[in-house]
């Protein structure tokens, strides 16, 4: 074989390696990118549901100040007010007294009993 005939047979080896390298480089690319890929719909899918979680949270909140709400509302209402009267065995007064102390402020005296 000529020298050029030596030549070509390196050349032809050289382009082998080339597109060996070549290959496994987009090989290793698109598994590159189908990790990236599978990462980014996996961490989607995780914000997702805790998306979903923070909702159902939001709404049990929103459900439980409804309550309280409510609560607040019977617990200022006359009915009730007048039940806890009773209860402390507060007595009813027909006539007050209003003073203002030395310091300020007011202080409130009942009449009821002539105590003026």
């Amino acid at each position: 074989m000529s020298r050029h005939g030596f030549q070509g047979l390196r050349d032809q080896r050289g382009a082998g390696w080339g597109f060996f390298l070549t290959g496994v480089g987009v090989i290793l690319l698109l598994v590159a990118a189908g990790f990236l890929y599978i990462h980014q719909v996996t961490s989607s899918a995780v914000g997702g549901y805790d998306i979903t979680s923070l909702e159902r949270h939001v709404n049990a909140l929103k459900e439980q100040e409804q309550q309280l709400e409510l609560k607040a509302a019977e617990l200022q209402s006359l009915k009730a007010i007048e039940e806890r009267i009773r209860r402390l065995n507060f007595i009813p007064t027909e006539q007050m007294a209003f003073t203002s102390p030395l310091f300020g402020g007011s202080v409130a005296f009942s009449g009821d009993r002539g105590e003026f």
